[in-house]
């Protein structure tokens, strides 16, 4: 659930003996991002370093007249009117007060805030509301109505509507006595709110707060939609990756722990299928064409700058850095084993030269694409446009903005971090640490599939690559990650022709030495 407006709000004077009490019941209480939600309305929540709330148990209004025996406490509204008989409207809260320790000596105010008030500006002049606690706490939230609401008890006070308008914030300040009062008896706080014009005979006075029905609308909604997401066929490309994206945000704009954790796994088995050894995406293999290669990197960014708001820059240095565990390049062969596959880092990398270098590397669009209607578009068989992947680039800065600092600057050399409020409001992202890739993946096949080993810093002679399960002249691809090289040896005694391979994933084939490496040798820069 979303915290609301509308709740009962305690500003402490010292936080931690105010709170020391509860945090034996709520470890994370101290957690800036915990919400009431999340400690499911029954525990206080930090709003701010001094502050706790509570949602309110139960809300309703009644009204009397012909709907005096009518319950409304199903109404997202709560409405306080002052009218002729019969058109008259009270509120009804209370709190459940379990959660706060039996001692508040600490707590310096207290407060009701509803979002809300008076119907138009013209009522701000006639506007004002008395507050009262109720002799009877136990009404039912479904049950009451104007016939049988609970005896108004003390009077607490009076707020001035001055200056209230709907989709304000009014606040009913309630004595720290009061408060104590009914943590000494039921711990159960019941208020009644009653509409009052300030001229009598004048102009009703109408006004409404949202309850916590009004919540529960929109929450529902959004449940809704998520589950329409995750019903949608799963797939391996952008559409993949946007499913995703609206997933794990109304996950967390929910602050659903199950959905969360259900809408980052199904992330993470998309994540894990979506990059070749070198780089190249799923969109990018089916579609020939960067243009869908950066569409996807954009819902990366949007995921990444999610997930880095919520659990900060060591997720997003794993995201980046994290290479498929389960590529399987389906246009090849569907039956292929699952193999290491590349990373968010290895897109980026795969892409760049294209980018930052066009003149030497130029790309023709669409031109190998598994979908006829892309031989129709306009930019078909033309070179990759950089440039109009602009919009791309500024998501992912929310991720890897140095990276995309450099792309959007080689596209205008003009541009600061003040060019596009997209980028700027991005580049507040982490500045990613340094890929923690430590080995040198070999393949059987090509390109980058078959059997896969891993190898780290040595010299493997024939014999040693035999004892790994790696058989003499049958390796066609490998993946080198950044401050390692790989010389490559014709004989099994590190001699014969050799190939040297620096920073880069490549299919032997290119450079004539597919299944012709007998030694090798892993070295750091």
């Amino acid at each position: 659930m979303r915290t609301t407006n509308s709740k009962l709000r305690f500003i402490a004077v010292a936080l931690m003996s105010t709170l020391s009490a509860m945090m034996a019941c709520h470890k994370d209480m101290l957690k800036l991002e915990s919400s009431i939600a999340q400690l499911q309305k029954k525990a206080a929540t930090f709003d701010s370093a001094n502050e706790v709330g509570l949602l309110p148990a139960a809300d309703a209004y009644v009204q009397d007249g012909a709907n005096a025996s009518t319950n409304y406490g199903d109404n997202s509204w709560l409405i306080a009117k002052d009218d002729a008989s019969g058109y008259r409207r009270d509120i009804y809260l209370r709190f459940d007060l379990t959660a706060l320790p039996s001692n508040i000596t600490s707590v310096q105010s207290v407060r009701i805030e509803l979002a809300g008030g008076v119907a138009s500006a013209a009522d701000t002049a006639n506007a004002k509301w008395l507050y009262y606690t109720t002799l009877e706490k136990d009404w039912g939230e479904k049950t009451i109505n104007w016939n049988n609401a609970p005896a108004t008890g003390e009077k607490l006070g009076e707020i001035n509507g001055k200056l209230k308008v709907t989709n304000g914030i009014v606040y009913f300040d309630i004595p720290v006595s009061v408060l104590q009062a009914a943590l000494d008896s039921d711990r159960k706080l019941s208020i009644k709110i009653v509409a009052q014009r300030k001229i009598t005979g004048s102009t009703s006075f109408y006004s409404d707060f949202q309850s916590k029905e009004a919540q529960d609308v929109i929450d529902n909604w959004l449940h809704t939609r998520y589950n329409f997401y995750k019903t949608q066929s799963v797939r391996t490309n952008n559409w993949e990756t946007i499913r995703n994206l609206l997933m794990i945000d109304i996950a967390y704009i929910l602050n659903d722990g199950t959905l969360i954790n259900q809408a980052t796994s199904d992330f993470s088995t998309h994540h894990n299928k979506n990059y070749r050894a070198d780089g190249a995406s799923v969109d990018f293999l089916g579609r020939d064409a960067f243009a869908y290669h950066v569409y996807d990197m954009e819902f990366m960014g949007q995921i990444g700058r999610t997930l880095y708001i919520k659990r900060g820059r060591a997720t997003v240095d794993s995201l980046v850095n994290h290479r498929a565990t389960k590529w399987v390049n389906l246009r090849i062969n569907s039956n292929d084993s699952p193999v290491l596959g590349g990373s968010i880092a290895d897109a980026v990398s795969f892409m760049s030269p294209y980018v930052m270098d066009p003149a030497n590397n130029i790309h023709l669009e669409f031109v190998n694409t598994e979908w006829a209607p892309d031989k129709t578009r306009a930019d078909y068989n033309k070179p990759f446009n950089a440039a109009g992947s602009s919009y791309a680039f500024v998501q992912m800065a929310a991720i890897m903005k140095n990276e995309m600092f450099g792309f959007l600057r080689k596209l205008n050399p003009s541009f600061t971090r003040y060019t596009d409020l997209r980028y700027y409001i991005n580049s507040f992202g982490p500045s990613l640490s340094a890929s923690t890739a430590a080995n040198v993946t070999l393949y059987g096949d090509t390109p980058f599939r078959g059997w896969y080993k891993q190898l780290s810093v040595g010299n493997y002679s024939l014999t040693d690559l035999q004892g790994l399960g790696i058989a003499n002249d049958q390796l066609s691809s490998i993946s080198v990650p950044n401050g390692f090289k790989v010389t490559l040896y014709e004989n099994g005694d590190f001699t014969g022709n050799s190939v040297l391979l620096t920073g880069h994933a490549i299919d032997l084939s290119i450079l004539n030495f597919n299944d012709k490496t007998s030694s090798l040798v892993v070295e750091h820069l």
